[in-house]
């Protein structure tokens, strides 16, 4: 898994997914 897909993903959770970050 790349880095930067991971932190892209993980920012695309946030911005979407508020509960994601509890994840």
């Amino acid at each position: 898994m790349n880095f930067m897909v991971t932190k892209a993903w993980f920012y695309n959770c946030e911005k979407f997914f508020y509960r994601c970050r509890t994840y």
